[in-house]
């Protein structure tokens, strides 16, 4: 199992923290979208291994693509 520690995270996003004071939101709110679609990957992987998907499994991973 991969782990991905928050300071690298954090750590990443520092220069782009630098550019402007009043950006920060900004680029913590658009890094946080692209997160949220990098972490619905490994839930869609898993619902095609196991090809046996409720209802609501399978609504809930529709309605947050």
């Amino acid at each position: 199992m991969e782990v991905c520690h928050i300071a690298t995270v954090f750590d990443s996003c520092q220069p782009l923290m630098q550019i402007d004071n009043c950006a920060v939101l900004q680029i913590l709110w658009t890094f946080s979208l692209y997160l949220e679609a990098v972490a619905i990957l490994p839930q869609l992987v898993l619902l095609q291994r196991t090809q046996n998907i409720d209802n609501l499994t399978g609504n809930y991973i529709l309605l947050l693509g």
